[in-house]
């Protein structure tokens, strides 16, 4: 448990943890998501079938938003953290193509980037996973 004071898993549950520890952890594993990013957008333009492709968009599209309302949130560990009802029917509305797919994941990458505390241990490595999604997504965004 690298970020576990007390090395377990019961010290993120407990409300004696420090927002440091946890928020440290909890951007830690939405880097490691973020890191797969590149893959699934490499997948997503093999999908020619429209309605395959919106299939997997919209789930993907969800995945990165969920993503960012996550990064660096403590309310995730006294709370529900979900996105906006009307988000995501924009998103719904919006995936149809990989411009708007493309769009969307610049969008969030870009939240995520602006967000990165300087004291966060995964700092550089959540900046560069966001900068190459950036560069991967905006020519088509």
């Amino acid at each position: 448990m690298k970020y576990s004071l007390t090395k377990e898993l019961s010290f993120f549950a407990d409300s004696q943890a420090t927002n440091k520890e946890s928020l440290s952890c909890l951007n830690h594993m939405v880097t490691d998501a973020l890191e797969c990013i590149p893959d699934c957008l490499k997948y997503m333009q093999q999908l020619q079938t429209p309605e395959v492709f919106r299939f997997c968009a919209i789930t993907q599209i969800m995945a990165i938003a969920t993503l960012a309302e996550l990064y660096n949130n403590s309310q995730v560990f006294s709370g529900v953290v979900k996105i906006r009802k009307g988000l995501a029917i924009l998103l719904i509305n919006d995936t149809r193509t990989q411009e708007g797919l493309h769009k969307w994941f610049n969008k969030f990458a870009g939240q995520i980037r602006d967000s990165i505390p300087l004291s966060d241990p995964n700092a550089k490595r959540t900046r560069e996973i966001c900068t190459k999604i950036l560069a991967l997504t905006q020519a088509k965004a």
